[in-house]
């Protein structure tokens, strides 16, 4: 974008704190910045002060970039890690048959105590979500790797559970519901300060299978001979 361009972006955000990241192409975390309001009206970067968001900084990132207002999560969340919004991962398919969006497998991903992000090859680590919202008694890392504790937080003792996890899943299957050019979607969810979810970003290139199935999961589960037969017929064509 020109330079004139940017600084109307600038001059429209009201929020003190604002995420900007990659809006294609972007993975795993990379990208992602969190910048702080000045009394200037400027934004640092949030361990950098010196470093000031301008149309410098904004052209770098190329012309697909987002900015984002912070958004304050659950008191129950943040206590996994306050310095990251703790997102839930949704894997969703819609079927080829009745259209209806499935929910296939979920996992809460927690950041490293310090971080920004709560990616896994940031160094976060993620537990199953089960059915009934409650958490498993381990986390994975992005290797598959499973441990009992995190952040001081040892899962295999403590009892866990997600606030408001049915409407999360009812969530999950409406936004899925509007995606209609892909049918096996990765939504990344966070709870706000009333425990109602929000959307942050959605995937659809890469379903990172690995994710349901380091934490115990069948990546597509009873759906998975469906979505097998219809993968060959459209190939055989």
């Amino acid at each position: 974008p020109p330079p004139h361009k940017i600084k109307q972006i600038l001059n429209m955000i009201s929020a003190n704190s604002i995420i900007v990241k990659p809006s294609v192409g972007g993975e795993s975390g990379r990208g992602v910045e969190l910048y702080s309001r000045l009394d200037s009206g400027e934004f640092a970067l949030h361990n950098n002060p010196d470093i000031v968001l301008d149309t410098n900084r904004l052209n770098n990132l190329g012309p697909n970039f987002i900015i984002q207002e912070t958004l304050q999560q659950s008191s129950e969340i943040s206590t996994f890690n306050p310095t990251s919004v703790n997102t839930l991962r949704i894997a969703t398919y819609r079927s080829v048959k009745d259209n209806e969006v499935h929910i296939l497998s979920s996992v809460i991903r927690i950041g490293n105590a310090g971080s920004v992000v709560d990616n896994l090859h940031s160094g976060g680590k993620m537990v199953r979500i089960n059915e009934n919202g409650t958490l498993a008694n381990y986390c994975s890392d992005q290797y598959g790797r499973r441990t009992n504790r995190h952040n001081g937080i040892d899962f295999s003792i403590e009892n866990h559970i997600i606030p408001n996890y049915d409407k999360v899943k009812a969530f999950a299957r409406e936004v899925s519901s509007k995606i209609l050019h892909a049918r096996l979607v990765q939504l990344d969810i966070m709870l706000d300060q009333n425990n109602q979810p929000k959307l942050i970003e959605f995937n659809i290139n890469g379903f990172s299978m690995w994710i349901a199935q380091f934490t115990g999961t069948p990546a597509l589960g009873r759906f998975t001979d469906e979505i097998r037969d219809y993968t060959i017929s459209k190939l055989n064509k």
